[in-house]
């Protein structure tokens, strides 16, 4: 069975009971980044858990979302740090220099692109050990 609990290591996501998860959960801060800006804002956390609800590709791990005042704008979600940490720059970037629309197709497109290209390297790695 996929691990679905895990806690941030030095940035890295590390697999991890539920029990341990819960405990540092609980306590630790798991924004990545959050930016305010004029109309909406933008958060970027680790979730935990992984959120991909499946067993293909890469566990789902860290979240971006655009909140107005009144609801979610927008989501995507990351397998690492880093990817997160970009997510939410490009969508930043974007939401300053563009409508929500435009943002949401962008960003959406990219880290689509992004994960197939996860996945395609993942297999090729499977690949390699047979």
């Amino acid at each position: 069975m996929r691990p679905f609990y895990f806690i941030l290591v030095n940035k890295k996501p590390v697999v991890s009971n539920r029990d341990q998860w819960a405990d540092l959960f609980e306590f630790h801060n798991r924004r990545v980044r959050i930016t305010y800006l004029l109309d909406c804002y933008v958060s970027t956390v680790f979730l935990g858990f992984d959120h991909s609800f499946s067993d293909n590709g890469p566990p789902l791990l860290f979240e971006t979302m655009v909140f107005d005042d009144t609801e979610e704008k927008y989501m995507s979600r990351y397998s690492t740090w880093d990817q997160a940490v970009l997510g939410h720059t490009i969508t930043v970037k974007h939401i300053q220099h563009t409508s929500t629309r435009e943002v949401i197709a962008y960003v959406g497109a990219v880290f689509g692109i992004m994960l197939m290209i996860n996945s395609l390297h993942t297999l090729f790695q499977l690949t390699l050990k047979i």
